[in-house]
């Protein structure tokens, strides 16, 4: 019978040694395998739906948030809180952009899913909260979209013509030459503010570019009242009470007070009303004062008297009685 020789048992140890340490790796490698193929299967299962959840809220799940992707991990809370304090602000400066361009059922949508958001933030919901709230200023984004190239047209035609005005006045004005600065300075501004306007739509941030331009229209509609307050300075009362300039927003031109009112964050059928109470309180006044406006002549002065009544002219006699009578003497009359 044939002895292994010493140097063959040693080779076939060391391979049995071999083969029982590869068995670890092989084990490992295995279990790899297979958590991969358990991973790739539940990123490709469909996801679990709650029966209980709306289809908005299944269809808004798997639309993935601003944010969401990547290494950035952000807390839903602190951005659904962000985005519930932002969007409020901007509902409450545009809600007049809205009315006045009759876009009122687009407002009143806007408004119902903001108070869907707050509910589920306040239920804690944060996630969904979040998702809504940033619909929400989606939304709002857009609309102010359509009021900033509605306001970009407007600025055009207004600084064209302001600056014809301008013009015209140094030409064929003979005015203090100390108002000109005054208006330059309001074209610069306006200016400045629709390029700002500009950087924000590049930027699709049109909700601040509304804002700019609605900044540049006041700067604009402050050279139109200072010239046509100067145009009409020397009008005697009863041609301003015919020419219906009683209000500063009287010397704005009348097809751009939507505009301007707009601008200042007023809904202008609002104010129109508020307007014409004004204007009826300050002839009413005038009337009290100096009479009917239509016949009386004294308003064609520069500077009319007041209307006197019976009383005020009983007393006024009186007093000018008691002036040219002289006062008795303490002393008496010498015989």
């Amino acid at each position: 019978m044939h002895t292994p020789s010493f140097t063959v048992l040693k080779s076939n140890l060391s391979c049995r040694l071999s083969a029982i340490t590869l068995l670890p790796c092989l084990f490992c490698f295995t279990l790899s395998l297979l958590g991969q193929v358990s991973v790739k299967d539940a990123k490709n299962a469909p996801a679990a739906t709650d029966p209980a959840k709306t289809p908005a809220e299944k269809k808004e799940e798997g639309k993935p948030l601003k944010m969401e992707t990547g290494t950035v991990t952000v807390d839903p809370q602190i951005v659904s809180a962000d985005y519930k304090r932002n969007n409020l602000k901007h509902l409450k400066k545009m809600k007049s952009s809205f009315l006045n361009f009759e876009a009122d059922s687009k407002f009143n949508t806007i408004m119902k899913n903001y108070v869907d958001a707050s509910i589920k933030f306040q239920e804690k919901n944060y996630i969904t909260s979040r998702r809504i709230f940033e619909q929400n200023y989606l939304d709002l984004n857009t609309e102010a979209q359509t009021f900033s190239k509605k306001y970009a047209d407007t600025y055009n035609k207004l600084y064209a013509d302001a600056s014809f005005q301008l013009v015209d006045l140094k030409v064929n004005s003979d005015t203090d030459d100390n108002i000109y600065p005054v208006l330059e300075k309001q074209l610069v501004i306006a200016n400045e503010f629709t390029t700002s306007a500009q950087v924000f739509t590049a930027k699709s941030n049109h909700i601040d570019a509304l804002y700019e331009h609605k900044n540049a229209l006041q700067s604009l509609f402050k050279i139109y009242y200072t010239i046509n307050k100067h145009k009409n300075k020397s009008l005697k009362l009863a041609e301003r009470v015919n020419k219906n300039l009683l209000l500063d927003e009287d010397y704005i031109p009348k097809e751009y007070l939507k505009e301007y009112d707009d601008s200042l964050g007023l809904v202008f059928a609002t104010r129109e009303k508020e307007r014409e109470k004004e204007r009826e309180q300050i002839k009413k006044g005038l009337t009290n004062k100096y009479g009917e406006l239509n016949t009386n002549k004294e308003l064609d002065k520069p500077n009319p008297e007041p209307k006197k009544d019976a009383k005020d002219s009983k007393e006024a006699k009186e007093v000018k009685d008691a002036k040219t009578t002289p006062a008795p003497s303490s002393e008496p009359a010498k015989k």
